[in-house]
């Protein structure tokens, strides 16, 4: 593909990194949701700067490998999770607007109810 990404600016990884107190720790679905709810953050940001993103789960053999997890400082018998990679760069503007989305109406797509 003629756009694909080929050299990044940036990769940040997206972590989990579990209380270290049992009596402490959140549910791993509530954890997860707000790694995702941080990442659509960063997401927003980027966009709001004019720069390219997308949240990439990478290749799992390298991502959940003892050295990656040491790289990063997580620990996986506490539970500890990489869950991939945001990755950021520039991209030239008609091509950014090839891929926006089209948004319809929110009463298209919610349904309030009293």
């Amino acid at each position: 593909r003629r756009h694909r990404w080929s050299s990044p600016s940036h990769m940040i990884a997206i972590c989990m990194a579990r209380q270290p107190r049992a009596n402490k720790l959140m549910p791993l679905w509530e954890e997860l949701a707000a790694c995702a709810c941080a990442v659509q953050n960063m997401h927003l940001m980027a966009t709001s700067l004019g720069l390219a993103a997308y949240w990439s789960s990478w290749h799992s053999e390298a991502r959940d490998s003892p050295q990656m997890l040491q790289f990063l400082g997580l620990d996986s018998t506490k539970g500890d999770r990489c869950w991939g990679f945001l990755v950021l760069g520039v991209v030239e503007a008609e091509v950014a607007e090839a891929y926006r989305a089209s948004r319809g109406p929110l009463a298209e797509k919610v349904v309030f109810r009293d």
